[in-house]
């Protein structure tokens, strides 16, 4: 909404020295959004390098040469995208640790309406209004991360501020006095000094830090390309080698001395998956507790018999990864089944059982 023109009279004393008040707070407000552009860019410019996290195992070294190339450019929202159990959120939270000590996490949900994450009107106990702000506004003073974005309905929710992320302000549709009909309407501004409810400014160290599941990119709400723009996307990907993950983890993790030649069976179930539909070392990880739980002392890397070694690590998968598999093609269902028994050893009912657990997730 555009401010009323304001006219001054040359011959009234008042009115002149109305004009000039008026001339010195604006050269004011221009001297503080200067110097906020300014502290905008020192924060990115000397920012430290986000190093890579020692308790994530095989992420890929572009993800962190992207993540600082991203913001020594000045991007100011990032989104990590990519297979679940990757550690997005994990990153993500180290990013925004990096850029301030005090940072939000949420969980994107579909009941979020605009007026959880931006704000808008709550009755009072005395029966009037007030405005009150959601989350996102509540927290422009710190870096915001928005855990899996894609589960609420992206633009509907963070559209308004479509016009901020671009770098102008915007009007929302409510009265900073819903109680005074004449009482100007919110505004958020991509700088300058905030004045709820009437303004409210994000701080030099606000930013955006998103994660979506590519596994459900297609099913849930999808995020416009007029909105998409305004992130840098950086794909976090499942572990290029997943042998060489499972030595690491297990030699780290749980001390366990692992032979140089032997390739874990586990490790060939991991690939044919992901071969089908890319997941991340979480529910891998899940699995092998799950089965060091049951069997004190598992070797991963010893083959398995038909005994007794093949069915713990095949009650893990059941239980942890299988159901992320759902609505995978039959002809992909039959191609995993033959690569895990084959991995595993199966017997003949063991095989049975897996196939009859494949075609149930199958389309």
């Amino acid at each position: 909404m555009a401010s009323p023109v304001k006219t001054y009279r040359g011959n009234r004393a008042s009115d002149v020295d109305a004009m000039f008040n008026e001339i010195a707070r604006s050269l004011d407000a221009r001297s503080e959004d200067e110097s906020n552009e300014s502290t905008n860019r020192g924060l990115l410019e000397d920012k430290q390098v986000v190093e890579p996290l020692s308790e994530l195992i095989g992420i890929d070294p572009s993800v962190y040469r992207q993540i600082n190339a991203a913001l020594k450019a000045g991007s100011r929202h990032i989104m990590f995208y990519g297979p679940p159990g990757t550690g997005k959120t994990t990153i993500a939270q180290r990013v925004a640790g990096e850029i301030s000590e005090q940072w939000k996490l949420i969980t994107g949900s579909s009941d979020f309406t605009s007026q959880d994450v931006l704000g808008g009107y709550i009755p009072l106990a005395d029966g009037k209004l007030k405005f009150f702000p959601g989350v996102l506004l509540e927290n422009f003073d710190r870096p915001l991360i928005f855990d899996e974005l894609n589960r609420c309905d992206i633009d509907k929710v963070i559209g308004p501020l479509f016009s901020v992320l671009s770098g102008q302000s915007t009007v929302l549709p409510y009265l900073s006095d819903p109680n005074d009909p004449e009482s100007s309407r919110v505004e958020i501004r991509p700088k300058g000094t905030s004045n709820p409810p009437a303004s409210y400014s994000p701080s030099s160290k606000w930013m955006i830090i998103a994660t979506i599941n590519s596994i459900d990119k297609a099913s849930l709400y999808q995020m416009s390309y007029a909105l998409t723009r305004r992130f840098a996307w950086i794909y976090v990907a499942e572990p290029s080698d997943a042998d060489a993950f499972l030595r690491e983890y297990l030699s780290r993790d749980l001390a366990s001395e692992i032979p140089a030649t032997s390739r874990s069976p586990l490790a060939e179930v991991w690939s044919a998956i992901n071969d089908v539909r890319p997941i991340g070392a979480a529910p891998i990880i899940d699995v092998i507790r799950y089965v060091l739980g049951e069997v004190d002392g598992f070797d991963f890397f010893a083959p398995t018999d038909e005994e007794g070694l093949s069915m713990p690590l095949l009650d893990a998968l059941s239980v942890y990864v299988f159901p992320m598999l759902d609505g995978i093609l039959r002809d992909e269902s039959d191609s995993l089944r033959d690569k895990i028994a084959d991995a595993l050893k199966l017997s003949q009912d063991a095989r049975m059982l897996l196939s009859s657990r494949l075609i149930q997730l199958s389309i």
